[in-house]
């Protein structure tokens, strides 16, 4: 049985992969076969190698003028003031034109320093690269083992030509560009090698190969936040994709829990998780019933908002999971720390109870109200912190939320009902609070 790592293109994107080779490593992982896309190839070929602290290294000194012989910033802030101070353009610009693409000599002189074409020879992994014909945008799949020892550091470039910034690269008689234009993650070609399972590392956000998550055979890696500018060589951001990487795939090897945010296995959560579910369950339901109108242009759904993310069913623990994240993106949680779930309770409220809001005059301004319609009219008007507020002051005094209120709440703003019903499963009810809302939390596991 083959194992086999993809490694996805994305440029500066590529630091998420060293932090999901420190967890692999870190795991015990063995791979025989290694293929990349782009900045994929590159550390693919130092994963060949073995090459982790020399890797990490190279990370960690990367900036645009090791890409760049004449460095500009392409992220598009960056860009706009580029094009406004000309002088710090045209020495880019001429360079351009001269060699028909960037000047990238620094980017080659690291590519030589750290590929060594015996090491990738005689590597035990058998490693593959992609990149494209240029005119004909064909793609060509290479076996670094099969060319020809002087050619194994150009294909490697040759992947990682992200074409037209950079310039065509010649091998031969051909020139090729980035793999990226056929296949940013390789999955494919791992299995075209042999392999039977395949660990694939994306760098988009959005998910590169949808049809491929949730396979017995793949084990999918991407990251829960989005990387930054694929030219964002930020060194705050290259460390923060590091940790970022080494996260999710811990997360992905269910050594700890969490989507977008990361959490500690060290307790029980099954109670407190049926309890969110319950009362979730038993609001959607009366809001549907009663058939209130939404606000929202489109219909709302608590499930679709915690689901979101996940790209897969959730058990009772992931979506209590899910809406503690919610509510800690929402107070804005750094989401590179590990937390505990146990923890997580104490640190939500006590970050709620600090919003500045005058809770009684909210209600009493909501209360004036005549009509639903009104009240759900003030409610949009309203400020979200107030409404929160009020809702975990109330409950914080061990009072219940009137049932009215909270489904008025849902028709404005269902996030605010998710955190609402957190805080309602992290409160103490009695036997005739339980009875007012239609549900008892007197169950079996």
């Amino acid at each position: 049985m083959k194992k086999a790592l993809a490694l996805c293109g994305g440029g500066s994107k590529g630091s998420y992969q060293m932090g999901v080779w420190k967890a692999l490593n870190e795991l015990g992982e063995k791979i025989d076969i290694v293929c990349g896309t782009s900045i994929g190839a590159l550390n693919a070929s130092m994963i060949a190698q073995d090459k982790y602290d020399e890797c990490l290294d190279l990370w960690k000194k990367t900036r645009n003028d090791t890409i760049l012989a004449t460095p500009i910033s392409i992220d598009e802030n960056s860009l706009k003031k580029s094009f406004k101070n000309m002088k710090d353009l045209v020495p880019f610009l001429k360079n351009y034109l001269k060699d028909k693409g960037a000047d990238i000599t620094p980017f080659k002189k690291s590519i030589d320093y750290y590929i060594d074409e015996e090491k990738i020879i005689n590597s035990p992994l058998d490693i593959g690269v992609v990149c494209v014909t240029f005119p004909g945008f064909k793609p060509h799949f290479v076996r670094l083992k099969e060319v020809k020892k002087e050619h194994i550091k150009s294909y490697i470039l040759a992947s990682a030509s992200c074409f037209p910034l950079f310039p065509l690269c010649k091998i031969g008689n051909t020139n090729y560009i980035d793999g990226g234009y056929f296949d940013n993650l390789p999955i494919d070609f791992c299995l075209d090698l042999g392999a039977h399972e395949v660990i694939a590392v994306d760098l988009n956000f959005n998910i590169t190969h949808k049809e491929y998550l949730n396979k017995p055979f793949i084990k999918y890696i991407y990251p829960s936040h989005d990387l930054g500018g694929f030219f964002n060589f930020d060194k705050d951001l290259i460390e923060n994709n590091m940790i970022l990487g080494y996260n999710d795939a811990m997360k992905k090897y269910g050594k700890y829990l969490g989507f977008r945010y990361t959490f500690y296995k060290e307790e029980d959560l099954s109670f407190i998780a049926q309890k969110f579910m319950i009362i979730l369950a038993n609001i959607f339901k009366d809001f549907r019933k009663a058939k209130i109108r939404s606000l929202y242009k489109e219909e709302i759904n608590l499930y679709d908002i915690l689901e979101k993310y996940t790209y897969r069913p959730l058990s009772y623990i992931e979506y209590y999971i899910r809406a503690v994240e919610e509510l800690m993106e929402y107070l804005k949680f750094d989401y590179l720390q590990v937390y505990r779930l146990k923890d997580i309770s104490f640190l939500l409220l006590k970050k709620v109870l600090e919003i500045k809001s005058n809770n009684i005059v909210f209600k009493e301004n909501y209360d004036k109200q005549k009509t639903s319609l009104k009240k759900r009219d003030y409610l949009n008007k309203s400020k979200a912190e107030e409404i929160l507020s009020y809702s975990f002051h109330t409950l914080n005094a061990g009072k219940i939320l009137p049932s009215d209120f909270v489904l008025d709440v849902l028709a404005v703003n269902p996030y605010l009902v998710i955190y609402m019903i957190l805080e309602m499963t992290w409160s103490d009810f009695d036997a005739e609070e339980e009875k007012n809302f239609g549900f008892t939390f007197e169950f079996t596991d």
